[in-house]
């Protein structure tokens, strides 16, 4: 993996702070993108505007991967 960037919040969100810990714990660099929870909503519907993903509905965090999305912490983990 070469370049991993999260979004999602500071605190208050379990599965981000799972990847984040996830990734930690297997050495891979990451960058954290911060939104609040309010603003997820609106974060997915841009997504979906722009063509990122298919999904209409957007769970925190959302994971990008070398600049592709691929989805949450149970897609990060399936990688």
């Amino acid at each position: 993996m070469k370049s991993v960037f999260i979004v999602g919040p500071r605190t208050g969100c379990g599965y981000t702070t799972a990847a984040r810990d996830f990734l930690k714990t297997k050495r891979i660099a990451f960058k954290n993108i911060y939104i609040q929870m309010s603003d997820l909503e609106n974060t997915g519907k841009l997504l979906y505007s722009l063509k990122v993903t298919k999904k209409r509905r957007i769970t925190a965090p959302i994971i990008f991967v070398n600049g592709k999305y691929i989805g949450g912490y149970s897609d990060l983990i399936k990688m």
